[in-house]
């Protein structure tokens, strides 16, 4: 669950910590690439904490009604779509950083 803001913090940090030797060089698309690489790390987090809710969605209609695993299911199935939302909003926050890298190219200025 914190692994995708983690990768959106760490894009962020890398793309200022690159933007004057990457300007200085005139390799502007190296920066473009660790966008990408950032927002498809973030989607794959998503898709893979999506699928982990379903697949325990599914479990918990197969298993017997206890109400020890009903809920002990419940939360685990909650805390995998909740870090579902939390990679979507990641990749977007990536996505929504990297289309102001394309707008505002940072070697100008």
């Amino acid at each position: 669950m914190l692994l995708a803001p983690l990768v959106a913090l760490g894009t962020q940090a890398l793309a200022y910590a690159l933007a004057t030797p990457l300007c200085a060089r005139q390799a502007g698309v190296w920066m473009h690439a660790v966008f990408a690489l950032a927002t498809l790390l973030s989607a794959w987090l998503c898709a893979v904490a999506w699928a982990e809710a379903k697949r325990l969605q599914a479990a918990q209609r197969s298993e017997l009604d206890s109400a020890a695993v009903d809920r002990r299911g419940a939360q685990q199935r909650f805390l995998a779509e909740v870090a579902a939302g939390v990679a979507a909003i990641s990749a977007l926050s990536v996505l929504a950083m990297w289309i102001a890298t394309w707008v505002l190219s940072p070697c100008q200025g």
